[in-house]
């Protein structure tokens, strides 16, 4: 077995050598170790596999992933027209290949042997051909998204709009799968009526794809709505091509219990991976200051572009300690450095908050959290939103941790907004009473037969900009008074796939 892998290795590096690579990372030799462990057979069999997610499944964690567990990983989403205009290089130093910007930057990179599949936002076979065309000699298989809900997928015939167009879906699927030599997949949402979806699947299983991934949310869900899970086995029951389910797999045990309930071939990971990419262990997760460090020593060694690694970083951070002084730290680091030390200290604070634990956020603490949210926001009791923090809290030890747990970086915004606004209102209010003292100065040098008749004054002093004055000022103040109302909110991700 060692010296198939061994000779394995010996022909990357001599095929990297050939194309004027002076060295190959070590990460290469691992994937290429990884691929000849897995029978270099791909499969969407019994495998765990890391969602495509925004700004998130960049090389840097796709590495981490694969080294915690995962199986397979999926780019995030790249655009047909983006992929078409770049310019492929390969770095001599570590062998990373990657796919430049004609104007400058990095949109995709990788390393020889990845098991990565790209996903592509297309609404046109044509171009979806050409992208796919573009970089297939360095992706183990191609995806059309057809899940993401996002403005900007949509306005474009993208991603969820395709749902509802499975003569277009089935070009588009046919057109690459005629024509590529790697397998071609697709991610669709269920719709609202089990036929539509099973007229979709239908139409792209026809086409000749080697897998399909389900969504188990409609267009309209958002991450806070549940999972659909009760609805995919009536489509995954129908399919003849491996399914993949994705939806609210948060632990490691969550997967087996999924593939039991929907009896789908593979499990996709999302919001799991992303606040923690360790979810993949079967040992179970690592803490996430720990994965933190681990993220960073990998950003570093692949050449990723820091503010990408930092926003991956707050987005693991965030959902574990809230708004915090220490995570504000997080927000400031300008290099790896000073992230490195701020998420030490994030860590130094959750610790001791915490008595050493910090839970990772799961399915049944955010439908815990709504629920109270929902029932303290329609009773309109504020008491009763503490008690229910504290109470929500209790396991974690401490009233400290309940209310960091409950605060929310938008609700501190929302406080910022409301003093700034108090702030502009006086400022106004003020450079109005200047404009009346000199109005009542100008007006008292006039003669009494001047004085407008729609304006009456008193002493010289006009009783309608006084009576104006004196509700502004009553506004003001009563602003100013009115405290902001923090309600419990769940700690939710903007990603849908």
């Amino acid at each position: 077995m060692e010296r198939k892998v061994d000779v394995l290795e010996e022909k990357i590096e001599a095929s990297l050598s050939s194309s004027s690579t002076a060295a190959i990372d070590s990460i290469s030799l691992g994937l290429a170790r990884k691929v000849h462990e897995a029978g270099m057979e791909w499969s969407y069999r019994d495998k765990l596999i890391m969602a495509p997610m925004v700004r998130i499944s960049s090389l840097p964690m796709r590495m981490l992933a694969y080294s915690y567990g995962a199986d397979i990983c999926y780019s995030e989403e790249m655009i047909d027209r983006k992929i078409i205009k770049t310019i492929r290089k390969i770095d001599p130093i570590t062998g990373r290949i990657e796919y430049h910007l004609p104007a400058g930057g990095i949109t995709f990179a990788t390393y020889p042997n990845e098991p990565v599949v790209m996903q592509l936002g297309t609404a046109d076979a044509v171009l979806a051909l050409k992208a796919a065309q573009t970089v297939c000699n360095d992706v183990r298989a191609i995806d059309i998204n057809m899940g993401c809900p996002k403005h900007f997928s949509l306005q474009g015939g993208m991603g969820a709009a395709l749902l509802s167009k499975p003569e277009l879906v089935h070009d588009i699927l046919s057109t690459l799968t005629r024509n590529l030599t790697i397998p071609v997949t697709c991610k669709i949402r269920l719709l609202e009526k089990h036929d539509d979806t099973m007229r979709l699947v239908k139409a792209a299983e026809s086409a000749g794809i080697a897998a399909i991934a389900i969504h188990a949310r409609h267009i309209a869900d958002r991450p806070r709505n549940p999972a659909r899970i009760s609805d995919v086995p009536a489509v995954i029951s129908q399919l003849t091509v491996p399914s993949i389910y994705n939806g609210d797999v948060f632990y490691y045990d969550d997967i087996a219990r999924v593939k039991k309930q929907t009896g789908c071939s593979s499990v996709m990971i999302a919001r799991g991976a992303q606040w923690n990419p360790s979810v993949f262990r079967s040992a179970g997760m690592l803490p996430v200051y720990d994965v933190c460090n681990d993220y960073i020593a990998m950003s570093t060694r692949v050449g990723n572009v820091y503010a990408n690694s930092k926003y991956a970083i707050l987005e693991m951070l965030k959902g574990h300690v809230g708004p915090v002084p220490q995570y504000q730290s997080c927000t400031g680091a300008r290099d790896f450095g000073q992230l490195r030390a701020a998420v030490k200290g994030v860590a130094d604070v959750a610790a001791v908050l915490t008595r050493g634990y910090v839970a990772p956020l799961a399915a049944s603490l955010i439908a815990e959290m709504e629920r109270k949210r929902l029932r303290t926001s329609s009773s309109g009791d504020r008491s009763s939103i503490t008690s229910d923090s504290n109470d929500m809290n209790g396991a974690s030890g401490t009233a400290t941790t309940s209310s960091i747990v409950t605060s929310t970086r938008g609700e501190k915004r929302k406080r910022r907004r409301q003093k700034k606004k108090d702030k502009r209102t006086q400022r106004t209010h003020t450079k109005f009473l200047r404009i009346e003292s000199k109005t009542e100065t100008k007006s008292a040098s006039n003669t009494a037969d001047k004085r407008s008749p729609a304006s009456p004054t008193v002493n010289g002093v006009d009783t309608l900009s006084s009576s104006s004055s004196a509700s502004a000022m009553t506004t003001a103040a009563t602003t100013t008074a009115t405290p902001a109302t923090t309600l419990p909110t769940t700690l939710l991700a903007s990603i849908d796939s």
